[in-house]
């Protein structure tokens, strides 16, 4: 009976050795699979860096391209504004000059036709000498009125490089572009200016036109 019960003992601790030694091997096998799968996951961590990277650069790179293809669409776009606007002054450059050119042809046409109506017509300047063609005249010249707005202003000066004492009565007479007398003034009267020998004086006088009358010829009278 004991026999049997030692067999049976026997037979109990022989089947549990089996299951411990398996249990051991069970282990041993899931550290090895751990171990494995630690070492996969180390050598493909920089395979994921590098990927990572990889995809970074590439954004970077699809950035710049993007920031490269607006700042030449930009580009592009402002030069076509510019040459667009260099059209226009250059169009609006040649129509000033074509208006600027017929005013210029139709002003000689008006001032032939003046210089027709009334002989002997001068170009009215501002601020410059004008020669004119009169016995004792030195210089004669126009210049703004103060205040402004309030016509101008003419000055001749007389030299009498005569042997005798001169009395002369001298006139300015303005017209407009077509010829059509707007102003006239007493320069010199004889009745209060006497000129000695080798004398020079100035005289003033002003000239007012009508509102918006422009001058644009003028002639010297002497009597």
């Amino acid at each position: 009976m004991k026999n049997h019960h030692r067999q049976l003992a026997s037979a109990h601790g022989s089947e549990r050795i089996p299951s411990v030694r398996g249990e051991g091997r069970g282990g041993s096998g899931q550290r090895r699979s751990d171990w494995r799968r630690e070492k996969l996951r180390i050598e493909t961590d920089p395979t994921r860096m590098q990927r990572r990277g990889l995809i970074i650069l590439v954004a970077l790179l699809l950035l710049a391209c993007g920031g490269l293809g607006l700042w030449g669409y930009q580009q592009s776009t402002r030069a076509a504004v510019v040459g667009r606007q260099q059209a226009q002054i250059k169009t609006l450059t040649d129509q000033l000059f074509a208006a600027t050119t017929e005013l210029e042809e139709a002003r000689l046409r008006l001032d032939t036709l003046a210089s027709g109506r009334v002989p002997g017509l001068l170009p009215f300047r501002v601020d410059e000498p004008i020669p004119v063609d009169i016995p004792f005249v030195r210089e004669l010249s126009f210049k703004p009125a103060t205040p402004p707005g309030s016509g101008h202003v003419c000055k001749l000066v007389i030299e009498n490089d005569s042997s005798a004492v001169i009395r002369p009565i001298i006139n300015v007479v303005v017209f407009d572009d077509v010829g059509t007398q707007v102003a006239r003034a007493r320069l010199v009267d004889a009745r209060h200016d006497a000129l000695r020998i080798g004398e020079i004086r100035s005289f003033f006088a002003n000239i007012e036109t009508a509102d918006g009358v422009v001058p644009r010829h003028f002639r010297i009278t002497s009597n």
